[in-house]
Parts: C-alpha cells; sequence; structure tokens
C-alpha cells in the first residue's frame, strides 16, 4: 500500500520561520526609526533654512528690514517671517511649524555650540530664546541676530533623542545661509556643512 504525503509545511517550521521573522524585525525596526527621525530633524532645518531665504527675499522685494521671529500658539512652536513687524504671526504671513518632539536648543548639556570641532565660526550668535529674531534690511544683508550682528548660529535638535545629532543653520552678515549636521563620535563629535 502505497502512502500519500501531503505537501506543506508542519507547524514547527511555520513556527520556526516566524520566530526568524519576527526576531530580524526586532532588530532592524529600531535602526529605521532612527533614520526616519534624522531625516524628519534634517528635513526640517531644510525648512528653516528655506524660511530664512524666503525671508531676506522678502525684506528686498518689500525694500524693508523683515524679521524671522519665533512664537508659541496652542502649545505648538512656529517660527515666522513677520513682514508688517508688528511682533504676532498674522495669518498671512509664512511660517514653519517645528514638530512636537523637536526644538531650537541653547549649547550646553552635551549640545554643541559654535566652539565645537569642524565649525568655523566660534564667536556666533546663538539664536536660541523666544525673543531672539533674525532681521534682513533691504539689501538683503543680516541686521541683527539675538541682537548682536556676527554669524547667526540656530540649533535644532530632538532633546528626547539626542542619538539623531543636531542640525544647524548659518547666517553670515551677508546674508548667506548654510545648513549643518553635527556627526556625534566617540568622545565628541563635529560640525559638517551639507
Amino acid at each position: 500500500m502505497k502512502t500519500h504525503r501531503q505537501a506543506g509545511f508542519s507547524l514547527i517550521e511555520v513556527v520556526i520561520v516566524l520566530a526568524v521573522a519576527l526576531a530580524l524585525a526586532a532588530t532592524a525596526l529600531p535602526a529605521f526609526l532612527n533614520s526616519i527621525n534624522s531625516y524628519r530633524l534634517s528635513n526640517t532645518a531644510e525648512g528653516l533654512a528655506s524660511l530664512i531665504d524666503l525671508n531676506r527675499f522678502v525684506a528686498v522685494q518689500i525694500n524693508n528690514p523683515v524679521s524671522l521671529r519665533q512664537t508659541t500658539k496652542s502649545g505648538n512652536a512656529f517660527l515666522y517671517i513677520d513682514k508688517n513687524n508688528n511682533s504676532q504671526m498674522d495669518a498671512a504671513e509664512q511660517r514653519l511649524l517645528l514638530p512636537t518632539d523637536m526644538l531650537i536648543m541653547q549649547p550646553g548639556s552635551g549640545v554643541p555650540g559654535p566652539s565645537a570641532i569642524g565649525f568655523p565660526y566660534p564667536t556666533a550668535t546663538i539664536f536660541a530664546s523666544a525673543t531672539s529674531i533674525v532681521t534682513f534690511d533691504a539689501r538683503g544683508t543680516m541686521n541683527s541676530c539675538a541682537g548682536g550682528s556676527a554669524v547667526c548660529m540656530i540649533i535644532l535638535g530632538a532633546p528626547v533623542s539626542p542619538q539623531l545629532g543636531y542640525r544647524a543653520i548659518t547666517i553670515n552678515p551677508m546674508g548667506e545661509i548654510k545648513t549643518w549636521t553635527w556627526s556625534a563620535k566617540a568622545g565628541g563629535g563635529t560640525w559638517v556643512a551639507y
């Protein structure tokens, strides 16, 4: 008598394959989430750099000084172009909403500042407080940044995820805007322009 064997997988084979797949997913998921959050941080920095560049363009276009300010509305942090310089975010003014897990940061406590390795402007003025503003004049040059007239540095980070590193935007007095990333390494790190 012939025995017929059915084609397919046994329950044990299926369980082993699922266990291996779950183990691979568990090791890959944190790296995948870090990649997504790192991209979000870089994207927010690029959005801020674009808003600053637009602020400069608006100042030249309307032939008047125009400021970039920050404010908080309903618990959300915004940066906006104050076209009429009334220190209020009006409906028609361009803005950038910062993601809730990202902040404009002050150097110190692990947050690298302008004196860190790889940064060519060790005396840059830091744009960090809620009252900080960046003002461009009608020629497109930066008049002031947080009360100073040197190179301005805005640092972005995700305090709950310091492993993502930091991003910075610099504006020199002539209005040139550059974006930087902090490449953290064991024992420190460096600012790298991108």
